[in-house]
């Protein structure tokens, strides 16, 4: 492999009839399909590393987190349960994954310990909080969230440990996808304000 596929890109294709998830050099290149399963794979995220990429099995409604190791091709099933789980996302170390989970109807961050399989929810009540990342210290994660209505979906901060939360944005609109830069000082989002495409 070309030494920049030492942090390849992670991506869902369909081919043959099924959507699986593929991965590339950062140029395009040394195209490689990873996946192989007659399910539908979804929501591929690499670790920092580029050994492992966490992604989605099952259709809607009915996903399981899974890791597969790239360099020996083996699965690893996180959850299994009978809610849906999807958005995963890696902790810089690589030891943990943020992901949201749908209970009882409602959206919900939980994190798993990659070491010891332990599944907890990051709070004890039902925001709908979705799609984590974390920050580059591992301390925080960034999400957005509904608490404020289908219609005013907000960034917020939530640091782990204290569980002390940060609101990032204020503004009519949703505020989407949100991730930290390098350097966790800056967050980066989509949206669509002022009713405005993404």
């Amino acid at each position: 492999a070309p030494a920049e596929y030492a942090a390849p890109i992670a991506y869902v294709a369909t081919q043959d009839g099924n959507q699986d998830i593929y991965i590339a050099a950062q140029d395009g290149s040394w195209v490689r399909r990873v996946t192989h399963a007659p399910e539908i794979d979804r929501f591929p995220r690499c670790s920092r590393d580029g050994r492992r990429v966490a992604f989605v099995r099952g259709a809607h409604g009915e996903g399981e987190i899974y890791v597969i190791d790239l360099q020996t091709g083996a699965e690893t099933r996180l959850t299994t349960n009978d809610t849906e789980d999807y958005t995963p996302s890696w902790s810089p170390a690589g030891d943990r994954l943020v992901f949201t989970r749908t209970v009882d109807g409602r959206d919900r961050l939980a994190i798993v310990d990659m070491a010891t399989g332990e599944v907890r929810d990051v709070a004890d009540h039902e925001p709908r909080d979705v799609m984590a990342s974390f920050s580059p210290d591992g301390e925080s994660l960034v999400f957005h969230s509904y608490r404020d209505g289908e219609g005013n979906v907000e960034i917020y901060a939530r640091h782990l440990a204290t569980g002390e939360e940060t609101r990032i944005t204020n503004h009519p609109g949703r505020d989407y996808e949100a991730s930290y830069a390098p350097d966790g000082a800056r967050v980066v989002f989509s949206s669509n304000r002022g009713g405005a495409p993404w």
